[in-house]
């Protein structure tokens, strides 16, 4: 029975091979992700890795490499480090590699998501998100840091964090405090993402634009001491209707504000509304960002933007095919209805085997998005799925 799913596997392969392009050659890629700048280099997620390359996109190359998802990756503000999420280990936990390539260390153990959100100042702690029961409710991110030589995290002074940036002196941050996802586009309404700074040695907070109701993302600290955010207002954002079609006009841009207050300024002025995860260098000159699907770059002094393009030709290990004999790995079975047929998991995936004769079926065919176990056969010949962890 496992002979005949290889085979499946080896033909799918072939078909691939047959109808694919034959001499695949580098072009601009799209999709890179969330981008990271420091003295003239980028770093970006890229295909599940950890990627570098220089600020007109010329010599891009992996950081890591390996068969999970790898996100976020952030630089140190001494530009030695770079801080990432993996899922190496079932979820999202906190990793740093050297910026030259390396071995990466893990930071943290959590049976959460750990998502990098940057660095301190002085580059001694990594700064993350995540949901351990110790924000406003049981179930809401808040942010944490850990030391990036390894060590206990330790929970920044807020109840609820999405994404942070911490002053130049260390001293205060710039936080999301409503955990709003960044997908929620032209979203209105009283958990629209917003602005918040805590003065981490007084411990008070003041809300910025407290009397608005669109979203408001990724607040990054400049060196000008002005907070930089992504943010989709109107110009009649106080007479419109929540979920109306008027509010779909709007169109992602960065702004800047005042740290200590006042009315935001537009800095940038694309108009696809895909404006997603920016970052600012340590120094404050230069933000990276998703634009369209590509990476741009702002000049923070001049308001100049540009796309860098970025020619990647290389193999993607998506795509790829493996041939594996299961032997003595099944962890959880259940029989169908009929009792003609068993669903049974292994090695995370889903298959369904008949008890006599038949094909074998995957039945949750995601190589690496999921782990998935426990199954059972529902009366209504549908199967379900008892436990299930996203990776």
């Amino acid at each position: 029975m496992a002979r005949r799913a290889c085979i499946g596997a080896f033909v799918s392969a072939l078909f691939v091979l047959a109808f694919g392009p034959a001499f695949p050659t580098a072009a601009p890629i799209k999709l890179a992700r969330h981008p990271d700048y420091h003295a003239g280099k980028i770093t970006f997620s890229y295909l599940g890795d950890v990627w570098i390359a220089s600020e007109d996109g010329s010599d891009p190359h992996r950081v890591t490499d390996n068969l999970a998802r790898e996100i976020y990756p952030r630089f140190s503000p001494d530009g030695r480090w770079i801080a990432f999420s993996s899922n190496r280990y079932g979820n999202n936990d906190v990793f740093v590699v050297a910026a030259t390539g390396g071995t990466p260390r893990r930071l943290t153990y959590y049976t959460g998501a750990d998502d990098v959100v940057g660095w301190s100042r002085d580059s001694a702690q990594v700064i993350f998100r995540s949901a351990r029961g110790d924000g406003a409710f049981p179930n809401v991110a808040t942010l944490y840091q850990v030391p990036a030589a390894g060590g206990l995290e330790k929970a920044l002074p807020v109840d609820w964090g999405y994404w942070g940036s911490l002053s130049p002196d260390g001293k205060s941050l710039a936080f999301n405090r409503h955990p709003a996802v960044w997908s929620r586009q032209h979203y209105r309404g009283s958990y629209a993402a917003d602005l918040w700074i805590a003065n981490l040695t007084e411990k008070t907070y003041t809300k910025l634009l407290g009397d608005e109701r669109y979203n408001r993302y990724w607040p990054m600290w400049g060196a000008d001491a002005a907070i930089y955010f992504v943010a989709d207002p109107l110009p009649n954002e106080k007479t419109l209707k929540a979920g109306s079609a008027e509010v779909r006009k709007s169109v992602n841009n960065i702004y800047r504000i005042p740290a200590g207050g006042g009315q935001p300024v537009q800095v940038t002025k694309h108009t696809s509304g895909s404006l997603f995860w920016p970052s600012m260098s340590s120094d404050g000159k230069v933000i990276v960002y998703e634009e369209n699907f590509g990476i741009w770059k702002l000049d923070v002094a001049s308001g100049r933007t540009s796309e860098i393009k970025i020619d990647i030709a290389t193999d993607d290990k998506e795509n790829e095919s493996e041939t594996v004999t299961v032997t003595n790995e099944v962890d959880g079975f259940d029989l169908s209805p009929s009792g003609r047929r068993a669903v049974v998991s292994a090695r995370g995936q889903l298959l369904t085997i008949a008890t006599e004769r038949g094909d074998i079926t995957r039945v949750a065919p995601d190589k690496m998005a999921s782990r998935n176990q426990t199954p059972k056969w529902s009366l209504d010949v549908t199967i379900v799925v008892l436990a299930s962890a996203t990776l």
